[in-house]
């Protein structure tokens, strides 16, 4: 019996290991022949965690399971949460018209949460520990191929692929949009803040953290990823503001002051260096004259950024949704009513008005924001259940990261009360991060992203579970 439950541990492990460090560099496992393998691989090790945990209900000791199941206990709520939206996603994937697309778009909530339960629940401490290592690793490294690869090669491949043509001249890494290499760097720069400003960090780790912080910078202002640097610039802001509450005050206000200057000098600095980015900035939207009013500049603004391609695929979107408010329009199904929806709203058949915009040049299979395709295809139920679950994921993290501060807020330099805090941290930076890139593009839409960035969450919120019973009320701090 201990073998057969130790090779059922090993191929939890394993699996969930090969899906999260080889996923992301097979295109972020986006094409099908990538994808379904992966799925195959993440099926048969979540069925090894659910024979592990059949023996355990045969009287079966097994110490991880007991370790996780005590997790799962108090992350009761939001795996509630989360568990409620994917029974209403599956129901609403059966009935919609195209059911492949409809499958696909299914497994990528379902799959991050199998991969959530089998780190909660299936791995030892030490191996989940291990697990958020090698992430580090892997994205690190991701990282520094998709500066290689830009160096040597202009981006001009992708692995052993030809890039897209319209991506040319901007970083890519082992994804085909430069986007969604940026939302990996952006991955690995929460990990690096929250390794940075944990007080149980070695000095070799802290310096790494900085060195890998600066590869991640370096790969978002390559891949000139508009939503990736203000990303950035958000999980910076919540760095000033709440990342350091594990210090004394006083450490605190000195740490922000000294963070103020740096992040000046890097603005100064990549104002200097990276022109083409800053004019990704300031071509994309047009603010009209000088002699316009403010509501005049407002409206050429809005204007400037509804042509945009990512302003018609949103802005057609939210079109589609107003048809099917409630329960929307069906998973996967974007793409297939895009043509239907691409022409702007001011044309009239009748009176033989052609529509503003066409759109008849491209076709939209994403909608360029996960939470607009969240509301389109799954509408105000399925939107408001997954923001439950996010939510609910967001506020167990905080309220971990509060008992922290409260633990070492009294004494200069008291032991710190949870060993787990980097990860603790940077999971929460990664939530704040996927959270605010996904308004406008579709990280959330390449599974291997999905994948990492649930192991992620996962790790934090195993690691916010530690010393919950012994948390005292709330407290504000600064």
């Amino acid at each position: 019996m201990t073998r057969i439950r130790t090779g059922l541990y090993w191929v939890t492990l394993g699996g969930t290991c090969l899906v999260l460090l080889l996923g992301p560099w097979c295109f972020g496992a986006w094409e099908t022949w990538w994808f379904w393998p992966f799925v195959v691989v993440l099926s048969l090790s979540t069925a090894a965690l659910g024979l592990r945990l059949l023996l355990v209900a045969f009287g079966a000791r097994d110490d991880a399971i007991a370790d996780g199941l005590g997790a799962a206990k108090s992350l009761r709520s939001v795996l509630a949460a989360y568990v409620v939206f994917v029974v209403y996603a599956a129901v609403r994937s059966a009935q919609a018209e195209v059911h492949l697309d409809a499958e696909r778009a299914f497994l990528l909530f379902l799959t991050p949460l199998l991969v959530a339960i089998q780190v909660v629940v299936g791995l030892e401490t030490g191996h989940a520990r291990w697990l958020l290592r090698a992430i580090f690793i892997n994205l690190l490294l991701l990282a520094l191929y998709g500066l290689v690869n830009h160096a040597v090669t202009g981006s001009r491949l992708v692995l052993w692929e030809p890039c897209y043509a319209e991506y040319e001249g901007r970083a890519t890494g082992s994804y085909f949009c430069p986007d969604h290499y940026s939302g990996l760097c952006e991955l690995l720069a929460a990990l690096c803040l929250g390794v940075f400003f944990s007080r149980e960090t070695r000095p070799s780790y802290r310096y790494l953290a900085v060195v890998s912080f600066l590869v991640a910078v370096a790969g978002i202002v390559l891949s000139q990823s508009r939503g990736g640097g203000l990303t950035l610039i958000v999980m910076l802001g919540a760095i000033f503001v709440c990342g350091m509450w594990q210090w004394p005050k006083g450490i605190r206000w000195y740490s922000r002051g000294a963070m103020a200057s740096a992040l000046g000098i890097m603005l100064i600095v990549t104002a200097a260096l990276a022109s083409p980015y800053l004019k990704r900035f300031q071509s994309y939207v047009q603010t009209g004259k000088r002699t316009q009013t403010f509501e005049e500049r407002c409206d050429t603004a809005a204007d400037s950024w509804l042509r945009t391609p990512r302003g018609r695929m949103i802005s057609a979107a939210i079109r589609s949704w107003r048809t099917a408010r409630v329960w929307g329009i069906g998973p996967g199904m974007h793409r297939h009513v895009w043509p239907h929806i691409a022409p702007t709203a001011d044309g009239d058949r009748e009176t033989n008005r052609w529509p503003t915009l066409t759109n008849h040049h491209f076709h939209s299979f994403e909608v360029h924001s996960d939470w607009v395709q969240l509301l389109q295809e799954h509408g105000l139920v399925g939107f408001a259940l997954f923001l439950a679950a996010t939510a609910a994921a967001a506020e167990f993290l905080l309220r971990a990261m509060r008992r922290e501060m409260r633990a070492c807020e009294t004494v200069h330099w008291v032991r710190p009360d949870n060993p787990d805090y980097d990860a603790l941290l940077g999971g929460a930076l990664a939530v704040l991060a996927m959270t605010f890139h996904s308004l406008g593009d579709f990280n959330l839409q390449m599974p291997a992203t999905t994948w990492v960035f649930a192991a992620i969450v996962a790790i934090a919120l195993r690691a916010a579970t530690w010393g919950r019973e012994t948390g005292t009320e709330e407290t504000g701090g600064s």
